[in-house]
């Protein structure tokens, strides 16, 4: 009885070089120009359902309210 692989170890049959269309870190360009990544609560998703409709609540919050960074 063969002992089973290492999960760690890519098995000979996954070949990865003959397939089409894979490029290696193809949303690198996105993360670049959006590196905050915030998830909203399921219950406030109808209400803020793109990063427009956030960042506009967001700046008429801060109309009138001061917010101090906090560091993480």
């Amino acid at each position: 009885m063969m002992a089973d692989p290492d999960p760690g170890d890519m098995l000979p049959e996954y070949d990865f070089t003959q397939l089409k269309g894979v490029v290696r870190s193809k949303y690198a360009s996105k993360a670049k120009h959006h590196p905050q990544i915030v998830w909203i609560a399921d219950d406030l998703k109808d209400t803020f359902p793109d990063d427009e409709a956030v960042n506009a609540a967001l700046r008429d919050y801060l109309k009138g309210h001061t917010v101090e960074a906090q560091s993480g």
